[in-house]
C-alpha cells in the first residue's frame, strides 16, 4: 500500500498501476478517493504507522486545496491533478464537486495535522 505503484504524491490510488485494468481516468481504476484515503490512514494509525499516515493526510488535503472543492476523486497523471473521468463505456464524467464525505474526511485530517 506504501509502494510508488499505489501511493502518488497526492494520495494512494484506487488500484495500482501494475494492474492490467490500470487506468487513472477511470472512475474506479487507478484515480484518488480522498474519503478511502482516509480508511488507511486511520489503520496506519491505529497500528503506529504515523509518518506514513501523516504523508498521506497532508498528499491529500494539498490536493484539496490546489483543486479548489472537496472533490469526491480525482487523477493523477504525470504528476498532475485532474477531474475529467471516464466511464466503464468510456462516457465522460466528472466528479462531484462538493462531497460529505469529502468534507468529513477533510476535517479529521487537519484535527490530525
Amino acid at each position: 500500500m506504501l509502494k510508488k505503484d499505489i501511493l502518488t504524491k497526492q494520495g494512494l490510488r484506487t488500484l495500482s498501476d501494475k494492474m492490467g485494468n490500470y487506468d487513472p481516468m477511470s472512475y474506479h481504476n487507478g484515480s484518488i478517493w480522498p474519503f478511502d484515503n482516509w480508511f488507511f490512514v486511520e489503520a496506519l494509525d491505529k497500528y503506529n504507522y504515523k509518518n506514513e499516515a501523516g504523508k498521506i493526510r497532508k498528499s491529500i488535503l494539498s490536493s484539496l486545496e490546489i483543486l479548489g472543492s472537496p472533490y469526491e476523486c480525482f487523477t493523477m497523471i504525470d504528476g498532475n491533478l485532474g477531474l475529467k473521468l471516464h466511464t466503464l463505456d468510456g462516457q465522460d464524467l466528472y466528479p462531484e464537486k462538493i462531497q460529505a464525505w469529502t468534507v468529513g474526511t477533510m476535517f479529521s485530517f487537519l484535527k490530525k495535522s
